[in-house]
């Protein structure tokens, strides 16, 4: 009985989390599509510019290159095939189901809100794909924040799993803030892109 209690509240805990996330994304989606957050943009924009230097570009570059479409299929090819190879077929499906959800939100809200890309700072940093949500944030974030869910059942001990997290956490927040100094994304299309892979990882939760 007390497992049950525990498993529904678990459940439940879950589902409203679920639905504040896509709560807030949907307003977050709201505010640019109607052009309400493009002051807040804007400011933050051009303070993170100022201090971004050209011979950071570079590194930004390689940053952002962990969040790209070409690596993260190639990653995500590599563990799905490990955890097939190991008998972790929930696991497997987890990943996948979270992916190809990440990649359906992300087309349907970039084709929803429409937004423009930012002017361009630096040559040949801009994709041709419209500004909201991030894929870059989107995917880094669902991919790797479930390699920490699923890899956390296979270690022992409290402090692999904080410097798994931690990992994570960095290498996410490293490629969002990748796209900002690159100047190929505002500031909230990052953010809608973090909030967006938090409702796949969590409709899609691995029990």
């Amino acid at each position: 009985m007390m497992n049950l209690m525990q498993t529904s509240s678990a459940t439940s805990l879950r589902v409203g989390l679920a639905v504040g996330l896509a709560v807030l994304a949907a307003v977050l989606a709201g505010l640019v599509h109607d052009g309400r957050a493009d002051a807040f943009d804007l400011a933050l924009r051009l303070r993170l510019l100022a201090l971004d230097t050209a011979g950071a570009v570079a590194v930004w570059r390689a940053v952002s290159m962990l969040g790209s479409g070409a690596v993260l299929a190639l990653l995500a090819v590599v563990a799905l095939t490990i955890l097939v190879v190991n008998v972790e077929r929930r696991a497997a499906w987890h990943l996948a189901f979270v992916m190809i959800m990440a990649i359906v939100l992300e087309n349907g809200l970039k084709w929803l809100v429409h937004r423009a890309r930012p002017p361009e700072i630096f040559p040949h940093t801009m994709p041709a794909s419209y500004s909201f949500p991030s894929g870059h944030a989107l995917f880094s974030f669902a991919f790797y924040v479930t390699i920490v869910l699923i890899a956390q059942h296979h270690v022992r001990g409290r402090l692999p799993v904080v410097a798994l997290w931690a990992g994570a956490t960095c290498l996410v927040v490293l490629i969002g803030a990748s796209r900002l100094f690159l100047g190929v994304h505002y500031p909230s299309d990052v953010l809608g892109g973090y909030l967006v892979a938090a409702f796949c990882i969590c409709v899609v939760r691995r029990g």
